[in-house]
């Protein structure tokens, strides 16, 4: 119980830095004289996922129906997975190598992605596992 406290208070924090980052830290490309820069798609998707992914996390400190922990996580790696996906695939960041959002913003969600999925990975199968455990259990009581 202690583990999926930490993993959620992590993916939390983490997801918040995401949306905090790109903002400040690693924000995305300025005007570019009347241009839209493709990077803005980025920001905005980045701060919909994080934001969606902090929200999923938050809601497991809470008793909630066991069907929406259930959506809850398996929809959590699938988010985490799209943000490690959107600079280079969903909505590709500019391309040219000395851009603030390639150099900055791109390894940001990558990494920090990276980081969400594994722990929403863990997640899953600590869930999976716990609920074997429980109807295992359950035969076990059964045939008792």
């Amino acid at each position: 119980m202690r583990e999926n406290r930490v993993i959620n208070s992590l993916s939390t924090v983490l997801s918040l830095l995401i949306v905090i980052g790109v903002f400040t830290f690693a924000h995305v490309c300025g005007d570019m004289g009347g241009m839209a820069a493709p990077c803005h798609t980025t920001r905005s998707f980045a701060v919909v996922l994080a934001s969606l992914t902090a929200v999923i996390s938050l809601f497991f400190f809470f008793p909630v129906d066991k069907r929406i922990t259930s959506v809850f996580v398996i929809a959590r790696p699938i988010l985490a997975f799209l943000i490690v996906l959107l600079p280079d695939v969903i909505a590709p960041v500019c391309k040219m190598h000395t851009m603030h959002c390639y150099v900055y913003t791109r390894p940001l969600l990558v990494i920090a992605g990276s980081i969400l999925t594994a722990l929403a990975l863990y997640g899953l199968v600590s869930y999976i596992w716990k609920e074997r455990e429980i109807k295992r259990g359950q035969e076990h009581e059964a045939l008792l």
